[in-house]
């Protein structure tokens, strides 16, 4: 397939696909290569890209294998800033809620409450304030009562 058409869209297909396969070594070595075919010809939404990645990868049972993924798009909505849906729409990055609600499980599998704790604060210094009442609503929603409702969580920009 990739010989026949070697782009982007089908390096992305072929991360998927070795990964759903139990390759996951050679996916992100796909993955790489969709990283740099898609640099030149923007041909998908790197954002999407990366959610269909992570998708395969859980699919496949690797969960603790998309923590870098789901921190490179944590970083995006912190570059974005903001996480209104139209405005992330019209850039092919997820919904912010979509992106806590889906990636709260695999982070669920890996991470423990104060971990969980940390990982999300970190975006609450750079979201606009929608964004930063949206983590704290979740937080507390999905924590136990003692972590969520943290001193040092409250005071939290």
């Amino acid at each position: 397939m990739f010989e026949l058409e070697p782009g982007a869209h089908n390096a992305l297909q072929l991360a998927t696909s070795s990964v759903m396969a139990g390759d996951v070594a050679r996916g992100k070595t796909w993955l790489m290569k969709f990283d740099q075919l898609n640099h030149a010809s923007r041909e998908v939404p790197c954002a999407s890209a990366y959610v269909n990645f992570i998708s395969a990868l859980a699919q496949a049972g690797h969960a603790r294998e998309t923590l870098p993924y789901l921190a490179w798009l944590r970083e995006l909505h912190r570059q974005l800033k903001i996480t209104d849906d139209m405005f992330l729409h019209q850039r092919g990055v997820p919904f912010f809620h979509v992106f806590l609600e889906n990636s709260w499980p695999l982070l669920r599998q890996c991470l423990d409450d104060k971990q969980l704790l940390d990982w999300h604060e970190a975006m609450l210094a750079d979201l606009d304030e929608g964004g930063c009442a949206e983590v704290r609503a979740w937080l507390a929603q999905q924590l136990p009562a003692p972590a969520a409702n943290d001193e040092a969580f409250k005071e939290s920009p």
